[in-house]
């Protein structure tokens, strides 16, 4: 992948990040915006969006993926509202799961 160039319109790329919204549901909105007006750069310079779990979005991730061609990694939020860390899977005695899609599976005979 080339270097990002400094320049114009490296420079507005930056300042437009800098500009980038921090809440919830708003990032979908500027990844478009970032794509229609720095669209060169996005698709010769983007192949990876880092963000945290505060920007785990269906919508965020779809158009990363779908329309821009950038992979999308972003934590997955919490969203079991229990406080269990695990929960037991269907019709099994040994087999626990998390929230971000980890499965584990106990031996019976030592736990």
């Amino acid at each position: 992948m080339p270097a990002l160039g400094v320049g114009q319109p490296a420079f507005d790329l930056v300042r437009d990040f800098e500009k980038a919204p921090r809440r919830f549901g708003e990032a979908w909105k500027f990844v478009k915006k970032l794509k229609q007006r720095h669209a060169e750069l996005v698709e010769q310079s983007c192949d990876t969006l880092i963000a945290d779990r505060g920007l785990d979005d269906t919508k965020l991730i779809e158009l990363l993926w779908d329309d821009c061609g950038i992979k999308p990694v972003i934590g997955i939020r919490n969203l079991w509202k229990d406080g269990e860390e695990t929960k037991l899977l269907d019709g099994q005695n040994n087999v626990v799961y998390d929230y971000q899609g980890n499965v584990y599976c106990y031996c019976m005979m030592t736990g």
